[in-house]
């Protein structure tokens, strides 16, 4: 239903948890999700809160989870410290900048994230490492005043080479 290249634009999320279990059984027999399998939040007190966030892998990233992110966000606006952890980057250290779901990402997840101030996210995907400067409406703005992305890490794999002129990477 959902494989295919990863800027598949049409993707049909409406698929049962037997197929998500196929589909990405290391997954989410490793992962937990209590309720919509494939994100979730983790709180510690009012301290921290962890979001783990779909990026179109088995859930649309502008369908229900997009309203839930909103709810949760909105919901942790006294907690101290959230940081969102996703799989497809926004601003990607080794793929295309303008690639369907990161721009999805961009255009859905980022408002969001800038809206209730987060300041650091966790990005993957790209089997290098990263870190951006901090950016807030698409631009570089100076120290705590937008979102550092950080990530890309390569879990075993062998690292590949970043882009050397990208305007949004430290």
């Amino acid at each position: 239903v959902i494989k295919g290249e990863e800027d598949q634009q049409a993707k049909d999320f409406n698929i049962t948890e037997e197929m998500r279990l196929q589909y990405a059984p290391f997954f989410y027999r490793l992962f937990a999700f209590l309720g919509q399998p494939g994100y979730s939040v983790m709180d510690f007190g009012d301290f921290l809160s962890v979001i783990i966030l779909d990026t179109d892998h088995t859930n649309s990233i502008d369908g229900p989870q997009l309203q839930w992110l909103e709810e949760t966000l909105s919901a942790r606006q006294k907690t101290k410290h959230i940081i969102p952890v996703y799989h497809v980057p926004e601003y990607p250290s080794h793929r295309s900048y303008d690639g369907a779901t990161q721009v999805r990402v961009r255009e859905h997840f980022v408002p969001l994230f800038e809206k209730y101030g987060i300041k650091v996210a966790f990005e993957n995907h790209d089997h290098a490492y990263k870190r951006t400067h901090p950016i807030k409406a698409g631009e570089v703005v100076g120290k705590n005043e937008g979102i550092v992305y950080i990530g890309d890490g390569a879990w075993g794999q062998k690292v590949r080479p970043t882009h050397q002129d990208a305007w949004y990477l430290a």
